[in-house]
């Protein structure tokens, strides 16, 4: 019979983890941030309540339910002028935070919609910070866009 080194197979094993803990780390590379996890909850029909939308905000609107990527807002009266809103994003705000910001403004009337759209298009991690100046009534593709476009350098 065969005496094996005890030395021997503990660095076998010691090396099958090594490698075995570098292709995990490699295969799965998708880190799971805070917008990513709020936006598979909302997609399961979680509720992610925010303590400051609980105090005295109303009933949410209906007129402006959706589904994919039709058209987010609808005006009622075509004659109407519309107005346009300047909303501030500054530096560090994820994408729930812009969110209540759009909403703030009366441009958004569901943070879950949005949020779900904007992660569908891949771009909860694209937003920019500044100024911009918005449109209510503007599709939330539309506010997507603005807001997500790359500042020239």
């Amino acid at each position: 019979m065969k005496s094996y080194d005890i030395k021997g197979i503990i660095l076998g094993i010691g090396i099958g983890l090594v490698l075995s803990s570098i292709i995990n780390i490699n295969i799965n590379s998708r880190a799971l941030t805070d917008d990513f996890i709020k936006a598979e909850a909302s997609k399961r029909g979680f509720m992610i309540v925010n303590p400051k939308d609980l105090i005295d905000k109303g009933q949410i609107s209906e007129k402006n339910s959706t589904y994919e990527g039709e058209k987010m807002n609808e005006q009622s009266d075509e004659t109407e002028e519309i107005e346009e809103v300047e909303i501030k994003i500054f530096k560090g705000y994820d994408s729930y935070k812009t969110a209540d910001v759009l909403a703030e403004h009366g441009l958004i009337d569901d943070k879950s919609g949005f949020m779900d759209r904007l992660y569908k298009r891949g771009k909860d991690d694209k937003i920019q910070y500044g100024s911009f100046i918005l449109k209510k009534g503007m599709s939330y593709d539309d506010i997507i866009d603005v807001i997500t476009k790359p500042k020239k350098q």
